[in-house]
């Protein structure tokens, strides 16, 4: 699948987004993600799903901070501080409060 499921390339991909966009684009993404199956016909192999599963729940997470602040539970570390350069943009914007980026300490 190459790079289309990689949680550094969905970084490049939305951090100049506005809040609006990335949360648009985001659930947009989360949802077609969750509808991929893994048959016969699909494009998808089962060698892919957990490079699929992963990459949803890191996307699905993120959305989950940027809808309520809080750092999700079970999102891990380094992929929760992958998002800070996303918050930093969305911060000097002024679209998200200054306050959204000490969960990151």
């Amino acid at each position: 699948m190459g790079n289309r499921f990689d949680t550094e390339e969905y970084i490049k991909e939305v951090k100049e987004m506005n809040l609006f966009e990335l949360i648009a684009f985001s659930s947009q993404k989360v949802s077609w993600l969750e509808k991929i199956k893994f048959t016969k016909t699909s494009p998808y192999k089962k060698e892919d799903e957990y490079a699929i599963s992963r990459y949803r729940k890191f996307i699905h997470e993120f959305l989950f901070f940027l809808n309520t602040g809080v750092k999700p539970q079970n999102m891990d570390e380094d992929d929760f501080q992958r998002t800070k350069i996303v918050t930093e943009v969305l911060v000097s914007r002024g679209e998200l409060k200054n306050r959204a980026l000490n969960v990151y300490n």
